[in-house]
């Protein structure tokens, strides 16, 4: 029976693989042997799309335009369109060579309403958090939300570090708290947030001190003086 490190939690040598599928024994998460073998296929098949310059389709930009990102926005962050997956795509370009062909992963969030995965992860599983600096960020503070659009969007306030979902038991995630000097929770209103808060409070609250930004919607849909309001 082999150890490896759970997706879910996080925890080094937590899920066991059996005949019949895969078990964590720290967080229990389950998975039959089938699903284990669809998405070993599905991730096989994925490729970071490369940069696409044409402009966005209507459907994107009215998204865009629904959440406040502006076309400076699109430009410093690089956001693009997917023909092939048919996705808006919020790429992490390379550093080294500073060019929208070298992004090296992506979240893509598709517009289908009658898709499931709504948002789509594509690269390294060490690259699904993605810190976003800001010019602001005065208190040595960093917030942090759910997606990748609510994360873009309180940058322009302070540092801001999306999770790609309520997943806070990522092990990638202490090295980046160690940074600041205060933590801050700003999750999506709906149970699922609320219990990420609860989770987040209790496994971070010895090594920074934690504050909660109540919401009664998702960051990504307040205008950007409410936006500023909340932060402040």
């Amino acid at each position: 029976m082999s150890r490896e490190p759970c997706d879910q939690c996080g925890a080094r040598r937590g899920r066991a693989e059996y005949e019949n599928g895969s078990f964590c024994h720290a967080c229990k998460h389950k998975e039959s042997a089938r699903s284990l073998v669809s998405q070993a296929a599905i991730k096989e098949a994925l490729i970071v799309p490369e940069y696409n310059e044409d402009p966005m389709p209507q459907e994107a930009q009215k998204y865009l335009d629904k959440y406040y990102i502006t076309k400076r926005h699109i430009r410093s962050k690089h956001i693009f369109w997917s023909p092939l997956y048919q996705r808006i795509c919020f790429p992490t370009c390379s550093l080294r060579l500073e060019t929208f062909l070298e992004a090296e992963s992506v979240w893509a969030r598709s517009l289908d309403v009658n898709r499931k995965d709504k948002w789509l992860f594509i690269g390294p599983a060490e690259q699904k958090n993605r810190l976003f600096r800001s010019r602001n960020n005065e208190n040595n503070r960093l917030i942090i939300v759910e997606d990748v659009v609510s994360a873009i969007r309180v940058a322009d306030f302070c540092d801001c570090l999306a999770l790609g979902g309520t997943n806070v038991n990522s092990p990638q995630l202490v090295p980046i708290f160690l940074y600041y000097d205060r933590l801050v929770c700003m999750f999506d209103p709906d149970e699922a947030g609320k219990k990420a808060t609860a989770e987040f409070k209790k496994r971070y609250s010895l090594l920074k001190p934690i504050d909660v930004i109540k919401v009664n919607k998702d960051p990504k849909c307040y205008d950007p003086i409410s936006l500023e309001r909340l932060l402040k």
